[in-house]
């Protein structure tokens, strides 16, 4: 409805003079004292609505639905099914017509597919117009593991370590260990790097505390696999453990073999932990060592290395002779010794005396003592021979002394 303003009126007004947007108005109707005209149009009925899809659907299923680790996607044969808003019958579009309906996958067809991402899961396929996306699902993709490498040592095939197959470990099945051993890997057309460097074999030199191998195996392009291999000795601990009173074992850490500063140990009888030091007893009430067990050590390194001795029969171990144990005869900078008595002891000291007789270094302890070549001053000593006095009271009272050469030579 229009209005005319003060002073004036609609006069002259006439369905074909009067217009809406250019087009003549379908109603007009003044006031008889012309201060208002209304005027209305109807407009002519819209087209038939668009050709909008509503939903789709996957008709027929790719004809390959079985895949290997690192395959790609083959999605031939599929063919998606579009319905239409308005009723119009629906229409079948194949892979190669994708690109022209607007429809993309995802994976997108020639993806490589990968067990742990794409196994049990099906194919997104995606209809999108207007920036509106409708979806639907391939049946589920079957992705299987590609098979675990042969990771060989000196000929005989390993056994994976982890449920992934991913990690392997190899020890040293002699006590004193293997110093060397051949690494090979066998897998059909792939290529194979190990430790940074193509290859199929390796000569590998063992270490106590194990070291770990990379191997990569790329069997096709944009394929990857990584495996772990740890290789390791045993520590040369034969000789090492020793026998005391029937009822104790102790680690003698002064074998020539031994890089190591040991600084904790853990025993363990037929895999169970029990107990911790350098020594560990089964009991003070009379009770021994049973044969029939076995027991390891553990002993952790300076370096927070972690050394597992190879299992021992009690019967197999020697019975610790007694008296003074120096861990080197001949010494550079420092000086481990350890006392051995018939019985168990208290009370013990040791002194160290120069080729002339005076006293240069004296400690109390239990078993165990060490000396940094150091005397009372803590100013070093001179090189030369010196002697090792050491003094012990046993349980029933009784008094031992002990007594060894040590030579300093820096």
């Amino acid at each position: 409805m229009l209005t005319a303003n003060a002073g004036y009126t609609f006069t002259g007004l006439a369905k074909t003079n009067a217009k809406i947007n250019t087009q003549e108005v379908t109603t007009l109707d003044v006031a008889s004292d012309g201060s208002t005209a209304t005027l209305s149009y109807q407009f002519p009925a819209t087209s038939a609505p668009l050709h909008v899809v509503s939903s789709i659907e996957v008709k027929t299923q790719p004809a390959k639905m079985a895949y290997t680790d690192g395959d790609y996607l083959d999605l031939a044969g599929i063919v998606v099914t579009l319905k239409y808003r308005d009723g119009s019958p629906d229409e079948d579009v194949p892979l190669e017509d994708f690109s022209k309906k607007s429809i993309t996958t995802n994976p997108p067809n020639g993806w490589p597919l990968n067990n742990l991402i794409h196994n049990n899961n099906g194919v997104l396929v995606i209809y999108t117009y207007n920036k509106n996306p409708i979806s639907a699902y391939t049946n589920d993709l079957k992705v299987t593991k590609k098979g675990i490498p042969t990771i060989a040592i000196e000929g005989i095939p390993l056994k994976p370590d982890s449920p992934d197959g991913k990690e392997f470990t190899y020890v040293s099945p002699e006590c004193k260990g293997k110093d060397n051993i051949n690494i090979n890997v066998n897998q059909d057309n792939a290529k194979i790097t190990i430790n940074g460097i193509e290859r199929d074999a390796l000569t590998k030199e063992l270490s106590y505390e194990g070291e770990q191998i990379e191997i990569v195996i790329t069997p096709d392009v944009g394929a990857r696999e990584e495996y772990t291999l740890t290789v390791k000795k045993p520590f040369p601990w034969e000789g090492m453990v020793k026998k005391r009173w029937g009822n104790t074992l102790t680690v003698i850490d002064n074998s020539r073999d031994n890089p190591y500063v040991f600084t904790n140990y853990k025993w363990y009888r037929n895999d169970r932990e029990v107990g911790s030091g350098r020594s560990w007893s089964v009991g003070m009430n009379g009770e021994k060592l049973n044969p029939k067990d076995n027991y390891y050590v553990e002993a952790t390194t300076q370096e927070g290395k972690i050394i597992r001795s190879c299992e021992v029969a009690v019967e197999g171990i020697a019975q610790q002779g007694y008296g003074i144990l120096l861990k080197n005869n001949s010494a550079y900078s420092n000086i481990g010794i350890e006392i051995f008595t018939p019985e168990e002891s208290s009370e013990m000291e040791i002194a160290v005396y120069d080729i002339a007789g005076k006293q240069v270094f004296k400690q109390k302890g239990n078993y165990t003592f060490h000396w940094n070549l150091t005397d009372a001053m803590q100013r070093r000593v001179s090189n030369g021979l010196y002697f090792v006095i050491a003094k012990a009271k046993g349980e029933s009272g009784k008094l031992y002394r002990y007594s060894a050469k040590l030579v300093v030579k820096r």
